[in-house]
């Protein structure tokens, strides 16, 4: 197992463990205790099981290798990871992707064989990638298409955020449910900012760029304690930090974020085809 493998693996576990601890202090702490007899316990469970799954469908996703995988030598491996790391990650169909990927493992089978350094196969492997988007879409192409995937994130976290506290107490109106702003915010920032970051940093050669999602998260508790201690007297920063907003207020809105998830994903599907050469 490479070093970029070992790090990608112990990063999905502790953010798994830090999920699971979390749940558990929630669970036995007074604020927990008031509401946990209206949480059913199959939502608790669900969330572990869904937080060890993840670490498994990172090593089936990222790390385990097909047969002709394993025929690569560890200096190529390192490099090819990079690369299929890079292309999992973009906005290319599935199909170009496996393509694209099968192709790329065939060139470096052929190299290695050949006795090639693999610098002067791919030379630089970001580099390598790059060129390889450019040949099928222009970088802006590629962003608008992230730009859906952003969307449709922010939709999932709100409907996700909402019913869970909606679990807290089943017998509150789900529409009279309200959001922090301050954490709203911060869902706004995942989606159209860490979400597009991290997809883009994981697939270059820094493979320690799998913690940006932990690093932020504790940036961001970190940053709002200091803003509450330093301005919580300005009547601004005291509506952001303690301030709620209904972002499901009614059946309407609820009606509009479960449909926009399909029109979503069918705009991406044919903005993809029309901006994306084949």
């Amino acid at each position: 197992m490479t070093r970029r493998n070992k790090i990608t693996i112990f990063s999905s576990i502790a953010l798994a463990i830090i999920v699971i601890l979390s749940i558990i202090v929630w669970a036995v702490s007074p604020a927990g205790q008031s509401t946990r007899e209206n949480i059913p316990v199959i939502i608790y469970a669900l969330i572990i099981l869904a937080s060890i799954s993840s670490v498994f469908i990172v090593y089936f996703t990222k790390v385990r290798k097909n047969n002709y995988e394993k025929l690569l030598n560890k200096e190529y491996t390192e490099t090819y990871q990079i690369i299929k790391d890079s292309i999992s990650n973009s906005q290319l169909s599935r199909t170009v992707k496996r393509e694209v990927i099968d192709d790329i493992v065939d060139l470096l089978l052929s190299a290695q064989k050949s006795g090639k350094f693999i610098g002067d196969v791919v030379g630089n492997p970001d580099d390598f990638t790059e060129d390889i988007f450019k040949s099928y879409a222009k970088p802006s192409h590629l962003a608008i298409l992230s730009f859906f995937d952003s969307m449709i994130a922010f939709v999932l976290i709100i409907l996700g955020a909402s019913a869970l506290i909606w679990f807290e107490n089943t017998q509150q109106n789900f529409f009279a449910i309200e959001l922090d702003i301050s954490m709203t915010t911060f869902f706004v920032l995942v989606a159209f900012g860490l979400y597009p970051l991290t997809t883009r940093l994981t697939s270059t050669k820094n493979p320690w760029m799998f913690f940006i999602p932990l690093v932020a998260g504790v940036a961001f508790i970190l940053s709002m304690e200091l803003l509450r201690v330093i301005s919580n007297d300005l009547k601004v920063v005291e509506q952001f930090l303690n301030g709620t907003i209904r972002m499901v207020p009614n059946v309407g809105i609820f009606v509009i974020y479960i449909i926009s998830l399909p029109v979503l994903l069918l705009m991406k599907k044919l903005v993809r085809k029309r901006l994306l050469q084949s």
